[in-house]
């Protein structure tokens, strides 16, 4: 059985209230998102690189970790001081990020973890945008249901794949009624790579096309 993913922070939502609190703390503020926009540069990269998992935790150890070290290091002084009022844009920004940013940490252990969850926000708008007119399809588990098939579509599309084809698969394995311990087979990523297989030419056809 796999390990459940650990509770995660996300960074954008950690910036965007500093930027919040700009007009009033604007040299503190600055320090801070310079900190976390020397992050983002590396990860800007990264994706520019297509790095892969391992490539990304090994640039996070060697060129991330500092800077978010100190960024931890700087919140939790900044957010004792007396010359900042807890209740200001600022003291709430601090405060929001000394308990958030130790969620981060998985980020450098794991290269697959994001820093923030843009892109699982901007999968799910248009299911936002339409909530109040689905509101009442379905039951009482509807709305776990309904998570866990765009979890699958958004995967699938993240590969580059078409859903209605991955579904499609899926209803017919499970008209074949497998064992309970072969579902897991029935994910997107079991699928995604199965395609990708099939689509790989064996030794014998990339002899025959030489």
């Amino acid at each position: 059985m796999r390990g459940l993913t650990p509770e995660m922070s996300c960074f954008a939502h950690i910036s965007r209230k500093f930027k919040e609190a700009r007009s009033d703390y604007p040299r503190i503020t600055a320090r801070i998102l310079l900190l976390i926009g020397s992050i983002y540069q590396v990860e800007k990269r990264l994706k520019q690189e297509r790095a892969g998992p391992l490539e990304r935790q090994r640039a996070r150890w060697l060129e991330s970790r500092k800077p978010y070290e100190h960024l931890v290091k700087l919140t939790k002084r900044l957010q004792r001081s007396k010359k900042i009022i807890p209740r200001s844009n600022l003291g709430k920004a601090l405060a929001y990020a000394v308990a958030q940013l130790p969620h981060l940490e998985p980020c450098f252990i794991d290269g697959q973890i994001e820093f923030d969850n843009n892109l699982t926000e901007n999968a799910v708008r248009p299911t936002k945008l339409g909530h109040k007119n689905w509101m009442f399809i379905g039951g009482e588990h509807t709305g776990w249901r309904s998570a866990v098939m765009y979890t699958f579509v958004e995967q699938v599309r993240r590969h580059g794949a078409d859903p209605f084809a991955y579904f499609e698969w899926v209803f017919e394995k499970l008209m074949q009624n497998p064992p309970s311990e072969e579902l897991e087979n029935l994910l997107p990523l079991h699928w995604i790579n199965e395609r990708a297989r099939a689509a790989k030419p064996t030794e014998i056809e990339a002899t025959n096309v030489a």
